[in-house]
């Protein structure tokens, strides 16, 4: 069947709908085209779909005539397929597409694939007076809906690309014509009532969950039974796998898609065979068996065993974004939490100057959930620029949200703190929001308890191991920042408490730095018998024990080598042993300040790092005893904060992108007094 965007009217301009703005943080516009072939076509402020990020820094889509036809300019564009026309397809389709582009440039193509989660292609436009028509074979088009607002495939001016980002003409393409060309609709055979209930260590649990017919590795639709997540502007089912970023989870298919199962969960299914993939966080690994549903097999039974044990420990992720605006979406989200093996998932409230998003209907005690052994806690990662970087408050008892001091975040930090409140700061050393800024100010006055070094599949250290040396006690967190970066856990924090849990625990101990942070290898490290976050206070030189056993489960990866940091060094390597676990012993000669960790590398991805002990000799703190050139590059740090804001950094550019500036230069004059407090305490740590 096929269909043609025979004529994209001017109602562009007169039919650009804005959704919701509290509920709406990528600034999603539906587009009426009129054209029977699409139920939606959208735009938006920031769209992250089928594995591209589009940064859109020119406004929304406007008409435009050429060669006196109608067509529209935007920087990108997805679109809804109408699932009256086509759904769930099999077999090869055509696009054609018809752009105007006096000038080269390309554009990426994504769209949903049957087995594989992240589809790009790019189409190169030669330079052309005349419209030129372009079309693609698409063997694999699925169209179910998977792509961000439940879209099926998107357009993105190389220019808004984020790793492309141009702010010429390729910022935009013009599009005149779209058809579509494809299979039927996939026909469904016989099918059979599948029912797959799921235990962990016999007890029933939820599970991340991935069904692959094994002869086409698609994964199988969704039933109703399937938990949903609410994701930036709809309930979403089907979650996938990053890959091609940096951040890659291990996952043994190369369908990366999967669901969130409850305990209990039926599903209907053809008969044959499929690959069942299930897991629960990193103490039980990845279970992966082929399975065979017949009349006669529609039950399966599936028991996730603990691999590694971790008694006292207990996994949070620091950053997620879910809405949760009623008590009714607490039972889903901490099912979510439970199939991820998560104890404590911070659900952060996220603000910019204009609006908060992903609301939480209380904070405090009336905003906290319990439920599998997951607690729910509520939070703010607010506030949040490209000037100052974005800062993080969990377990707050209220919000703080402040615009007119909203670019002091010592005055934020002092009022979440006296909540009882952990604070720190997001994406650190991520090179995104200038948060070494907004570090280089507050460590040295006290506001900052952790540093978010893990993210996005790797740690980060280069301002954390900085801060140490100057003698600053920071934690390090980890967290997934789903759903703009990983799925809940994908990395997490294992803090450690001591006796019976409790949030307050976790949270005490995740502001001292008795932890970890991890995405598979787990940790169990002691000097002198002291665990990370503790300090040693020492009179003379002395020599520590150091032990440590570090314990990944297989289907995971393998363990590499651990590595003895000392005051950002590697003091001593160990490698793995046969048994593929990790073991340290040694002394380690002490005679000056000092902080000691202990980071690990997995042969393909595995990654993880302790909190630090701190060594003070004599009472004079754990810091290098030459900090000349940290003090410089951080008093370096604050001398950029005399430049104007640069609100094409902004990540909700379409929100604050016409104000970010003028509050900056209103709201400078009052940080001026702590940074030269700051800079006063850095130039104190310079030799002359």
């Amino acid at each position: 069947m096929k269909h043609s965007l025979a004529k994209i009217t001017a109602c562009v301009t007169l039919c650009v709908h804005a959704h919701d703005g509290s509920h709406n943080p990528l600034g999603i516009k539906e587009i009426e085209l009129n054209n029977p072939l699409f139920s939606r076509v959208i735009s938006a402020g920031y769209a992250d779909t089928f594995g591209t990020e589009a940064y859109p820094r020119t406004g929304d889509p406007y008409p435009r005539t050429v060669n006196g036809r109608f067509c529209v300019t935007a920087s990108h564009l997805l679109f809804d397929v109408s699932d009256r026309q086509h759904y769930d397809l099999n077999g090869p389709s055509t696009i054609t597409f018809e752009f105007f582009a006096p000038r080269a440039m390309r554009v990426q193509f994504g769209y949903d694939a049957s087995a594989r989660a992240e589809q790009l292609r790019w189409i190169e436009l030669k330079a052309d007076s005349n419209i030129q028509r372009i079309s693609m074979t698409l063997p694999d088009a699925r169209l179910v809906n998977r792509g961000l607002s439940h879209t099926d495939f998107a357009l993105i001016a190389e220019g808004a690309v984020s790793e492309t980002q141009r702010p010429d003409h390729r910022h935009e393409f013009t599009l005149c014509d779209l058809q579509f060309s494809a299979a039927q609709r996939r026909e469904t055979a016989a099918s059979i009532e599948a029912r797959f209930t799921f235990t962990a260590d016999g007890e029933p649990t939820p599970v991340r969950l991935g069904l692959y017919d094994v002869r086409s590795g698609e994964i199988s639709l969704p039933s109703d039974h399937a938990l949903s997540i609410y994701h930036y502007d709809g309930y979403k089912q089907q979650h996938f796998n990053r890959s091609i970023w940096d951040s890659n989870d291990p996952w043994p298919h190369s369908n990366r898609y999967f669901i969130y199962a409850p305990s209990d969960y039926q599903v209907t299914l053809e008969p044959g065979d499929y690959w069942l993939v299930a897991s629960r966080g990193p103490e039980y690994g990845i279970e992966k068996r082929r399975i065979t549903v017949s009349p006669l097999n529609t039950h399966v039974n599936v028991n996730l065993e603990r691999r590694v044990e971790m008694p006292g420990w207990y996994a949070g992720d620091g950053h997620v974004h879910m809405l949760r605006d009623s008590p009714e979406m607490n039972s889903y989200i901490a099912q979510i939490a439970a199939a991820e093996g998560l104890t404590v998932l911070n659900l952060l409230q996220m603000g910019n100057l204009k609006r908060e998003y992903f609301q939480q209907y209380a904070f405090g005690k009336a905003g906290r959930y319990a439920e599998l052994d997951a607690h729910l806690i509520p939070g703010v990662e607010n506030p949040r620029s490209a000037v100052l970087g974005h800062t993080i408050s969990q377990n707050i008892q209220q919000s703080l949200y402040n615009r007119n001091h909203y670019f002091d975040h010592h005055r934020q930090f002092s009022g979440y703190r006296e909540q009882g409140a952990v604070t720190g700061y997001a994406h650190v050393d991520q090179g995104w929001y200038n948060e070494q800024r907004g570090l280089a100010l507050d460590v040295p006055l006290g506001a900052v308890d952790f540093v978010e070094v893990m993210q996005n599949g790797q740690i980060k250290t280069d301002l954390w191991y900085s801060f140490l040396n100057l003698g600053f006690k920071l934690a390090p967190m980890a967290g997934s920042d789903y759903p703009y970066l990983d799925s809940p856990g994908s990395v997490r924090l294992y803090a450690k408490v001591e006796g019976e849990f409790s949030t307050h625990k976790w949270f005490a101990s995740a502001k001292l730095g008795k932890s970890f942070v991890t995405n598979g290898p787990l940790i169990d490290f002691k000097v002198d018998n002291h665990q990370a976050g503790d300090e040693i206070i020492l009179s003379q030189p002395t020599k520590l024990a150091v032990r440590a056993t570090v314990s990944i489960a297989t289907s995971l990866d393998e363990l590499r080598d651990a590595a003895l940091i000392v005051n950002g060094r590697i003091a001593e390597s160990f490698k793995a042993a046969d048994n593929g676990k990790i073991s340290v012993s040694t002394r380690l000669a002490v005679d000056r300040g000092a902080w000691i960790a202990l980071a690990v590398r997995g042969k393909q991805y595995a990654l993880a790092h302790t909190g630090a002990v701190y060594v003070n000799f004599t009472h004079e703190g754990h810091g290098i005893t030459d900090k000349s050139g940290i003090a410089k590059t951080m008093i370096g740090y604050l001398e950029q904060l005399n430049a104007e804001a640069r609100a094409s950094a902004e990540l909700e550019y379409h929100d604050v992108g016409q104000i970010v500036g003028d509050a900056w230069r209103q709201q400078r004059p009052l940080l001026t007094k702590q940074i030269d407090s700051a800079i006063a305490i850095y130039r104190g740590m310079i030799r002359e």
